[in-house]
């Protein structure tokens, strides 16, 4: 659309700050040189969205914080997720603002294989006929 975008870089080449007409992402990384933090404003300073990235001992996925805010509202949504010693997603769960949405399991065959995947708490997923459910098989 034409619209002039401003990037910035840290000292390793590593993209640190966007801007746009309309917002501004800055992005933080750890000493591996994963992303730590991305926070989206608006420019007006009305709104605005901060992920907090966190990691295991192996560099996987562990948490992800979701802070944001708006005129009206503030919410923090909180995804966390547990590994087992072969690298499959064991467990999975979702809260927002201290109030579980979601749990999940995996279970797996001797192929690695996904064989279970369990759901629990009041906001589950539809299938294809808006028909919510707890296991899959």
């Amino acid at each position: 659309d034409g619209a002039e975008q401003r990037c910035q870089y840290d000292e390793f080449g590593r993209l640190s700050v966007q801007q746009g007409p309309d917002v501004s992402i800055s992005i933080t990384y750890d000493a591996a040189s994963r992303i730590h933090q991305q926070r989206t404003q608006s420019n007006d300073g009305s709104r605005d969205m901060t992920v907090t990235l966190g990691y295991d001992s192996l560099g996987r996925p562990a948490r992800r914080e979701t802070a944001t805010r708006t005129p009206t509202r503030q919410s923090l949504e909180v995804q966390t997720q547990q590994w087992r010693k072969d690298g499959k997603l064991a467990q999975r769960e979702l809260t927002r603002d201290g109030v579980l949405v979601r749990s999940e399991s995996f279970d797996y065959d001797l192929r690695g294989r996904m064989i279970t995947h369990r759901l629990a708490g009041p906001s589950l997923p539809e299938d294809a006929h808006g028909k919510t459910y707890h296991e899959q098989h």
